[in-house]
């Protein structure tokens, strides 16, 4: 102890927790601080609703109105102030999620989030960041203006927030300035949801075909089946199944080899989520239908859209009412929709005098081409004009944290070379493998992107739409149409390839010049169908037509016509119907398709022997089969499990030497059901005695694998598996906890939800209808719509899922816009 007047030391203990306490203290105002900043940023990049803001280019103000949905009406003076405001409005409330699909369509995710790097990789593949350049420099001046009216209402909207949008904070980075060729790459990004960028369907359908024959070939991929809806009425004839003589997999090569080779692996032990199979994976569908007005109540026409896409949170479409002045009459234009942020103009929806929605087409829009080599030089491939050297192209992948990658591209004169696979060094080396390939594809032609959907906005008739469709540069879609004067009329919406020399369902060689493409029919020679005597249209992703037009269209995986034909059933049904009644047509879930294997299953069970967890999958279904993909019916998803178990069983032996998956195409269905009712011997796994026993052994896995994953037959309802998933980009990426601290509520509710595939009221856990509508042309005060999420991207927005709940319920709400509660007017910066 120290004297002489010092005060006394504290023990150095003390002094060190004290010291701590006062680092904790700063440490604690210091995150404090730091969240609210983060927080007052995130507030500050919500979008403005009310007052003024000035933009740079406009050349008169724009009144935009919000109601209590957050649906913007935009009032402008001239069309190109009409396009300049709506990609300000995108920008405000959706920037990031343009970011996105536009990296998506250039190959360019990973610059922002690196593990994207795979996926950039095969977009890069297609090298659009240099078609997209190419399209903008060879625009018409009308083409550029409008281009360059969006971009700069797109960059305004984005410097005019208060801070970046919340994913910037969250990723540390700032975002990228719109660009003209941005728009292109997201209409791109389109292309690689909704065709095959790699030929996939046609190198599988020639795997198979070279490995099985042709008899059993057709039998297994038939162009027809029992469920075609077709709206001209063809049927195609059923194939013949294939003879013992022909096809005999119990005795023949290259089944045996195969057989032998099963036996030799050990088998993997299948989970039961994944044995389900998710349908979703293989077609991402949607439904249109129209009414003429010679069969409605109103006398006028009706069109209704379902389009089906992947569910993520933001949505995909951005809901828009549009008015400008006529540029001819000055009369005052209005169209009302669904829009795609990154995008200018209306994707599907009415102007007034025309009324149009999508469905996606799955014609035949790529061809494979065997490329053959120069025995000298693999440098070189044949042409028709002799052989050739590839054309090389290095990309170079940015990532996030500033390095790269380079990515080496062949091209040839009809496309991009398709890289071979990676080979596993311990793998064995493949007896037969293919031939170096290329793609051609409609999305690399200068021709078939571009921005002339546009002018729908401004189309009058049915004919001059359905001509303006055809010229459009979109993924080939179903295009449904009607017209004030209550006419209707079906056509496809994207170019069509001139296809010579071959049916593009098989890849081959091009070097002779006898298979080629020859530029894109006129719309004089689109496949159309106009004021059907039935009174109807109805597309769902199905076969449309028949006979020459078919040929034409091709098939690049037609979804299965059992959703497509029981629209075309409830419409038949209905008498003088309203948009109410046109709208209910898109919520029918009732489990047509599945009658007959319930019915299968029902009388397999009686017929073979009795064990307790048979009489138990008996009860279940006796008791509790609604009819209905309901949320409560363990019946269905028993029903509908039973179904996918049993295509495989069938299918797999008959496709196995193709060493492919069993269910490769979506027409399965036909062959599985014929053999199940024909029971040929020749044609059934060798394992099986008899076709009984191959079904009872399916429903005995059923009923061991719902147990062992824990549940009971009862209580294994469809609700528990179809249950809603739509999740944010970043949902899963951020720890909960700082969700919960910074108040963002990113995913929709994880409610369960009726509907599946195969009936109009497609729906799944992450997949499902992106908007239903019912709208009549200039009676759009009675028109109908649904759309899942919200306006606004940003989790703080009262607008985040304002939509949404409607949608769940399939409640009727209004299209239109309600009571102006927000006004914005943009004005020309001086």
């Amino acid at each position: 102890m120290e004297t002489n007047g010092s005060k006394t030391r504290k023990p150095l203990w003390r002094r060190l927790l004290l010291i701590v306490g006062l680092l904790l203290v700063v440490a604690l105002v210091a995150l404090f601080l730091l969240g609210r900043s983060i927080d007052r940023k995130i507030d500050a990049s919500l979008a403005t609703l009310d007052g003024e803001v000035s933009i740079p280019g406009l050349s008169a103000p724009v009144t935009i109105e919000r109601d209590a949905l957050g649906i913007p009406t935009v009032r402008a003076q001239s069309w190109n102030d009409l396009i300049r405001a709506q990609g300000f409005l995108h920008a405000q409330d959706r920037y990031f999620q343009m970011d996105l699909q536009r990296r998506s369509g250039g190959g360019e995710l990973a610059e922002v989030i690196a593990a994207a790097v795979g996926r950039d990789r095969r977009a890069r593949f297609h090298r659009f960041r240099t078609r997209a350049e190419e399209l903008v420099r060879i625009g018409s001046p009308s083409a550029k203006r409008t281009l360059s009216a969006y971009t700069e209402g797109v960059n305004s909207g984005l410097e005019s927030l208060g801070a970046p949008p919340p994913e910037y904070v969250a990723l540390r980075q700032d975002p990228a300035p719109w660009s003209h060729e941005d728009a292109t790459l997201v209409l791109a990004s389109m292309f690689f949801v909704l065709q095959d960028d790699y030929g996939v369907e046609e190198r599988r359908y020639s795997l198979v075909r070279e490995a099985v024959g042709q008899e059993l070939f057709d039998f297994v991929t038939p162009k027809g089946t029992r469920f075609d809806a077709a709206i001209d009425g063809t049927m195609f004839d059923p194939v013949p199944t294939p003879t013992a003589e022909q096809v005999d997999i119990r005795s023949m090569q290259p089944w045996q080899d195969w057989f032998e080779e099963q036996k030799a692996e050990e088998e993997e032990k299948v989970a039961f989520l994944d044995s389900e199979h998710d349908e979703f994976a293989i077609h991402l569908g949607s439904n249109s239908w129209a009414v003429a007005g010679s069969h409605s109540a109103s006398g006028e026409a009706i069109v209704a859209n379902d389009m089906h896409l992947g569910l993520d949170v933001p949505h995909i479409w951005y809901r828009m009412v549009l008015i400008w002045p006529d540029e001819e009459t000055g009369e005052e234009r209005r169209a009302v929709g669904v829009t795609l942020p990154g995008t200018p103009g209306l994707v599907a929806g009415s102007n007034g005098d025309i009324t149009w929605g999508f469905t996606n087409s799955y014609g035949d829009w790529v061809d494979v081409i065997e490329l053959e080599l120069d025995p000298q030089n693999p440098e070189r491939y044949l042409t028709p004009d002799g052989y050739r050297e590839f054309e090389t192209y290095t990309e170079e992948i940015k990532l996030a944290g500033g390095e790269s990658e380079a990515l080496e591209i062949r091209e040839t004169i009809w496309g991009p070379v398709i890289p071979e696979p990676e080979q596993d060094e311990d793998a064995e080396e493949d007896e037969n493998p293919e031939p170096l390939m290329a793609v051609k594809w409609v999305a690399h032609d200068l021709e078939a992107i571009n921005l002339r959907s546009l002018d729908l906005l401004k189309k009058r008739t049915l004919e001059e739409a359905m001509t303006q469709a055809n010229l459009c540069g979109i993924p080939a879609q179903n295009f449904v149409v009607a017209d004030r004067s209550g006419r209707i009329g079906w056509t496809i919406m994207g170019r069509i390839p001139r296809r010579e020399g071959h049916d593009g369902r098989f890849r081959g060689s091009w070097a002779d010049g006898t298979r080629r493409w020859n530029g894109f029919l006129e719309p004089s020679e689109y496949p159309r169908v106009v004021d059907p005597e039935s009174g109807y249209l109805w597309t769902a992703n199905a076969r449309i037509i028949g006979g020459e037009p078919a040929e034409v269209l091709g098939n690049q995986g037609f979804a299965l016509g059992a959703r497509q034909l029981q629209i075309r059933d409830d419409l038949l049904a209905l008498e003088s119907p309203d948009e109410g009644a046109i709208l209910e047509v898109g919520l029918d879930d009732r489990a047509l398709f599945l009658e007959w294997w319930k019915e299968l299953l029902l009388a397999t069970l009686e017929a073979g022997e009795s064990t307790e967890g048979r009489d138990e999958l008996a009860r279940v279904l006796r008791e509790n089969w609604t009819g209905r993909a309901s949320i409560d019916s363990a019946a269905y998803r028993l029903v509908r499990f039973f179904r996918i178990r049993t295509a495989v069983a069938v299918m797999e032996p008959l496709v196995g030497p193709a060493e492919i998956g069993a269910l490769f195409h979506s027409q399965y269905e036909e062959p599985v059901r014929r053999l199940i009712e024909e029971r040929p011997l020749h044609l059934l796994h060798p394992d099986f005695e008899n076709w009984d026993a191959l079904l009872l052994d399916v429903i005995d896995k059923v009923i061991e694998e719902v147990r062992e994953d824990g549940d009971t037959l009862a209580g294994l309802t469809w609700g528990k598996r179809n249950t809603l998933a739509m999740t944010h980009h970043f949902s899963g990426q951020v720890p909960q906890q700082l969700l919960d601290w910074l108040k963002l509520d990113l995913d929709m509710p994880a409610e369960p939800l009726p509907g599946d595939s195969h009936m109009p009221r497609v729906q799944g856990a992450s997949s499902g209808a992106s908007e239903r509508f019912a709208i009549t042309p200039g009676r759009e005060d009675r028109a109908l719509f649904h759309m899942p999420g919200g306006q606004s991207g940003h989790p703080r927005s009262p607008f985040y899922r304002t939509d949404h709940q409607a949608w769940v319920d399939g409640a009727r709400s209004p299209l239109l816009p309600g009571a102006t509660l927000h006004t914005l007017t943009l004005v020309p910066k001086e």
